[in-house]
């Protein structure tokens, strides 16, 4: 079963035509990959699904409904987040009240439910265990009372991972993960991500790192100029030649 269905999704910006005709889908429980060179129209399709830009034609499914011309946070409610390719923690305040201003079901951050709330006490005791949690995960809990400014650019990312899980989704959209960050960390991220699919998430990745997305992907798709130009397994991908016209302007090497 699809978790995320695109539709032919058409997106043009003034004379530009930045994404073309897009279709894909994403099965429920697996980690597939997003890749072209720069300016291939990723983030772009990333802006489509989750509401942050409009379709201009096509059709986009969560979970078998349309979510089309939803807001950002009608879609996170549905179950579906998002990560950014540069990292968007609040500087200025700790670990942990970054964790707790994620946005809720509702739309609304934890600290807004928990000043509206009449149980506050417990409320607030069950989503400290559950950032407490979290932060373990990903082995931040010795920093939770640092400033977010202070943290290094991949414990950034890691924060930004599971501050996304505060939501509860059921698939998460990275965006670059291993993006600035050294070698260790981007083993930690592929055990990450594999131990959160065991648990029942889906994935779609976008990454420029091409060893890491080609290990870890069930399923990979390739863009470039806005279309959509190869589908398949990462071996498939490796070896296509439109893929690796796209990437070197050559037509005999393969991608590793």
């Amino acid at each position: 079963m699809n978790m995320l269905k695109i539709t032919e999704v058409n997106k043009r910006f003034g004379g530009l035509q930045a994404v073309d005709s897009v279709s894909f889908e994403v099965e429920r429980g697996s980690i597939c990959g997003l890749i072209g060179p720069n300016g291939s129209g990723k983030t772009t399709i990333y802006n489509l699904i989750t509401g942050f830009y409009r379709v201009d034609s096509g059709e986009i499914t969560f979970k078998g409904e349309p979510i089309t011309g939803l807001k950002p946070h009608e879609i996170v409610k549905k179950g579906l987040v998002r990560t950014f390719q540069v990292t968007r923690v609040f500087p200025r305040m700790s670990v942990m009240e970054n964790m707790l201003l994620a946005p809720v079901s509702s739309g609304e951050s934890v600290l807004a439910v928990l000043r509206g709330s009449r149980r506050v006490n417990e409320d607030e005791r069950l989503y400290n265990e559950k950032a407490l949690k979290l932060l373990d995960f990903v082995e931040l809990t010795h920093l939770r009372n640092e400033l977010a400014c202070n943290l290094s650019y991949g414990d950034q990312k890691r924060l930004e991972l599971v501050r996304a899980l505060m939501t509860d989704p059921e698939m998460v959209l990275l965006d670059e993960p291993t993006a600035g960050v050294n070698l260790t960390l981007v083993n930690k991220m592929i055990d990450y991500i594999h131990q959160l699919r065991d648990k029942g998430l889906t994935f779609l990745l976008i990454e420029h790192h091409m060893k890491f997305i080609m290990n870890l992907s069930d399923r990979i798709f390739v863009l470039d100029h806005g279309a959509k130009i190869a589908e398949g397994k990462p071996p498939e991908v490796q070896s296509n030649p439109k893929v690796i016209e796209a990437y070197l302007g050559v037509k005999h090497k393969v991608i590793s």
